[in-house]
C-alpha cells in the first residue's frame, strides 16, 4: 500500500502542478510499483489514476475492473472506474460507478463531489449542485469541492453564488486553481482588470499550467493596447500545451489551448 501510495501522490503532483519535471520520478515509482507488487489492489488503482491521467481511460477502467475482481467492495476502485467511464463520454455507467462507492461510504466526501462532477457533466445541475452541497457539507474546507460547486452554479448562470464559492477556496487555500476560477467569474462579468489580477497570481503559483497563462492571454487580450503583453503569454501557453500533449496526448483542454 505505501509504495502505491507514492505512486499515486507522485504522480498527483504532476496533476496539480503541471511541471514536466515531476513527470519522470511519477512514473518510474508507479513502474517500480507495478513490478514489486504486480496483483494488488492498491498497484491496480494506482496505475488506474496513472493511466487516466495519461489520456488512456480504456486502459484505465480494465485496471480499476481489475481491482474490483480481487476486492468487490473497494469504494476507491468504484470512484476510479466512475471517472475512467466519464473520459469515455459514458456518463451514465460512470454514475453507476459513483454510486456504487457511495453505497459502500456515504460519508466520504470525495465520492459526493464526483457523483456532483458527474452529473455536471451530464447536465443535470440542479442535481450537481446538490451533491457538491453535502460533499462541501460534509468537509467544508476541501477547496476542492468548492471550485465544482462553483463551476456548477457558473454553469447554471448563478454568478454570485459562483463568486462566493470560489472566494471561500481562496480563503481556505489560496492556490492556483482558486485564483483561476475567481478570475473567470470576473472575466465573464467583463471586469477584465480583477481577472487579470486573478489569473496573474495563478500563473506565478503555477507557471507550467497552459490553462492559467492561456486565461491570462485572454484577459490582457481585452484590454486594448495591451495586445503585445498579451501575445507573450499566447506563446507560453503554446509551450505549455504541447508539454502537456507530450504527457496525455488524449487532452482536449490542451489541444483547444
Amino acid at each position: 500500500p505505501a509504495a502505491a501510495g507514492l505512486c499515486r501522490a507522485l504522480w498527483e503532483r504532476y496533476e496539480w502542478t503541471r511541471d514536466p519535471d515531476t513527470v519522470q520520478p511519477a512514473t518510474e515509482q508507479c513502474e517500480a510499483t507495478r513490478a514489486r507488487f504486480p496483483d494488488s489492489v492498491e498497484t491496480r488503482i494506482a496505475l488506474g489514476e496513472l493511466r487516466l491521467g495519461t489520456g488512456q481511460p480504456a486502459e484505465a477502467e480494465r485496471s480499476f475492473r481489475d481491482a474490483l475482481a480481487r476486492e468487490p467492495n473497494n469504494a476507491e476502485a468504484y470512484s476510479g472506474l466512475a471517472r475512467a467511464l466519464r473520459e469515455q463520454g459514458r456518463l451514465e455507467e460512470g454514475e453507476e460507478a459513483i454510486r456504487a462507492a457511495i453505497a459502500l461510504d456515504p460519508a466520504y466526501w470525495r465520492y459526493r463531489r464526483e457523483l456532483g462532477i458527474n452529473k455536471t457533466y451530464q447536465g443535470e445541475l440542479a442535481e450537481a449542485i446538490e451533491s457538491l452541497s453535502v460533499a462541501a457539507r460534509l468537509e467544508p474546507e476541501s477547496p476542492e469541492t468548492l471550485y465544482s460547486l462553483g463551476a456548477a452554479h457558473f454553469l447554471n448562470e448563478d454568478f454570485l453564488l459562483a463568486g462566493d464559492a470560489f472566494e471561500r477556496s481562496i480563503r481556505i487555500e489560496p492556490n492556483a486553481r482558486a485564483y483561476a476560477n475567481a478570475g473567470t467569474n470576473y472575466f465573464m462579468a467583463r471586469e477584465f482588470s480583477r481577472a487579470e489580477a486573478m489569473f496573474r497570481r495563478a500563473t506565478e503559483l503555477a507557471p507550467d499550467d497552459y490553462r492559467w497563462t492561456g486565461f491570462l492571454a485572454w484577459a490582457l487580450s481585452e484590454q486594448g493596447d495591451r495586445q503585445d503583453e498579451a501575445a507573450r503569454w499566447h506563446r507560453a501557453t503554446v509551450e505549455a500545451a504541447a508539454d502537456r500533449l507530450a504527457v496525455n496526448p488524449a487532452d482536449e483542454e490542451a489541444m483547444a489551448a
